[in-house]
């Protein structure tokens, strides 16, 4: 006859799982580096505000991990012209490009995806 300890066995895949999770959880974080170092010199400059205001933040649910990421600088007036930075095309006297958080992260996905899928089959050893 053979055994199996169901309970010991499943304990150890879960701690398995976490440990992978994990590595997957600074993949992301990889990515969002990866995403700012890719943007940011396109963005568009002028005193540097919009350039200095990248932030990214991983959120985690029972169901899922995403990182959010993106460029936001609040004028004195309340608006915040990254967005619109992003969709129009303004003529920047320094430098800049319409597009360029989009841009940043085709560039950085490249690779991103490839390491994303390995660290996922990990999880199922």
């Amino acid at each position: 006859m053979i055994t199996v300890d169901v309970k010991n066995n499943f304990a150890q895949f879960l701690n398995g799982l976490k440990s992978q999770i994990w590595v997957m959880r600074q993949t992301l974080i990889d990515f969002a580096h990866l995403v700012e170092n890719e943007s940011q010199w396109r963005v568009p400059f002028r005193i540097g505000a919009l350039e200095h205001s990248y932030k990214w933040n991983i959120v985690e649910d029972s169901n899922f991990i995403e990182v959010e990421m993106g460029y936001s600088s609040i004028a004195p007036n309340g608006f915040d012209y990254a967005l619109i930075q992003h969709e129009k095309d303004f003529n920047h006297p320094i430098r800049g490009e319409q597009f360029y958080l989009l841009t940043g992260f085709t560039q950085a996905s490249d690779g991103f995806f490839v390491e994303l899928e390995k660290d996922f089959l990990s999880l199922f050893g």
